[in-house]
């Protein structure tokens, strides 16, 4: 069984989620909630010139238009707004990544994902998180949102995911969120695929 540690950061809210996959099928645990402490600041002049470093030139545009409304929403005011706006562009990184057309490596989408969540309000997050490991083999994923993905969140490798069976993810969370992952290479590889690549 190899095991995944999954986190959740969403609107004064972390948390932890542990899936497992392997051929008896047991169901994950429970999420459990936990508070860090944040320490970034929000620049948005950094955060815009990263977009190059990690996104193909055909996916520069939109995530750009996407971080001055992120800026201009942030700027007046409407934390909230920004916040959900935050959440689009890093559902951006997932597509990216998820579909090959990053040109960055997996250490400069973790210094760009890191940049949108100091500006974003997320709770109590110690940042900088590093991503470098969901964004290579691991799984990092935008959920609970009217348009984004209801499917289960699998690592890049197959082996690991977390999804619901009679549920939703907005049902689940309220709220959107990030969960990401990364495969625990102390586990035995005794395993199933757990769901085709996305």
């Amino acid at each position: 069984m190899r095991t995944t540690s999954w986190i959740s950061l969403a609107s004064m809210t972390a948390i932890v989620l542990t899936a497992c996959s392997e051929s008896a099928r047991q169901a994950p645990t429970a999420p459990a909630a936990f508070e860090v402490t944040t320490n970034a600041q929000c620049q948005f002049g950094p955060m815009a010139d990263l977009v190059r470093t990690y996104f193909s030139t055909a996916d520069r545009p939109l995530v750009k238009s996407l971080v001055s409304q992120m800026q201009s929403l942030y700027n007046g005011g409407n934390r909230p707004a920004a916040t959900d706006k935050g959440f689009d562009i890093l559902a951006q990184v997932e597509s990216a990544t998820n579909n090959g057309r990053q040109v960055g490596t997996p250490q400069s989408g973790s210094t760009f994902a890191n940049s949108v969540l100091a500006c974003m309000s997320v709770g109590a997050v110690t940042l900088p998180i590093d991503f470098s490991q969901p964004l290579g083999v691991g799984a990092f994923a935008v959920r609970g949102g009217p348009n984004d993905p209801a499917n289960p969140v699998v690592s890049r490798d197959q082996f690991s995911g977390v999804g619901l069976q009679e549920s939703t993810w907005p049902t689940v969370f309220g709220q959107r969120v990030l969960l990401f992952g990364t495969p625990n290479p102390a586990t035995s590889f005794n395993e199933l695929l757990v769901a085709a690549p996305y």
